[in-house]
């Protein structure tokens, strides 16, 4: 599963440092409710895709939405099963 951030226009540092911190909540999260961790995560110019391996996609989905959504890393773009 990938969540993914737009960081068009923001500094390669930042987005770096903001990957981090996600992988560290997410990783938290999931580890917590037993569906799975963050295996890594990619950027480019234009995208910030955290890539977590999880055992149920649509709770895992409903979880890292709910665990987001009100958060300081609620601006992701999408969620995605790849």
């Amino acid at each position: 599963m990938i969540v993914a951030y737009d960081v068009r226009g923001v500094d390669p540092d930042e987005a770096k440092d903001k990957q981090e911190d996600i992988e560290e909540a997410l990783n938290e999260k999931l580890g917590w409710t037993g569906l799975g961790y963050c295996d890594d995560g990619r950027l480019s110019a234009e995208a910030l895709e955290i890539c977590c391996r999880v055992v149920n996609v649509d709770l895992a989905r409903k979880v890292i939405s709910e665990s987001l959504d009100g958060s300081v890393f609620s601006d992701y773009s999408r969620i995605y099963q790849e």
